[in-house]
């Protein structure tokens, strides 16, 4: 399930983003700010990505998050062009969910996309 809501006011429906416009690297998700993807775990699992801001978006300023179960596993503030997180890896139970999210940094919201590299959920052993 995706949400998205607007900076200053309720879901937003479209967009003027485009992630089409972006060299997206395979199998990574590139998405605009205040947007949280939701993934429900049915196996104990680990999940391995890390989080960047693309270059060349002067004005983008990110928090990078990763809920599990609505608690913060991982978050990354203020990410800005150029910038990315340190790899993440954290484990997940069966039933939990999982959720990326990229929220409003200081500038309203201008810019602001976020690209989750690779993002793999394997089984734990």
């Amino acid at each position: 399930a995706q949400t998205r809501v607007g900076y200053f006011g309720p879901a937003v429906e479209g967009s003027e983003f485009d992630p089409a416009s972006r060299d997206i690297p395979p199998g990574s998700i590139l998405i605009p700010s205040r947007t949280l993807l939701h993934y429900r775990v049915e196996k104990t699992s680990r999940f391995f990505t890390r989080a960047s801001v693309p270059e060349g978006l002067a004005f983008a300023d990110v928090t990078a998050r990763l809920l599990v179960d609505g608690e913060v596993a991982f978050e990354a503030v203020s990410l800005t062009s150029g910038e990315s997180s340190p790899p993440i890896d954290i484990t997940i139970r069966p039933g939990q969910t999982l959720t990326l999210e990229a929220d409003f940094g200081q500038n309203y919201g201008v810019q602001d996309q976020l690209l989750w590299h690779s993002p793999v959920l394997l089984p734990a052993e």
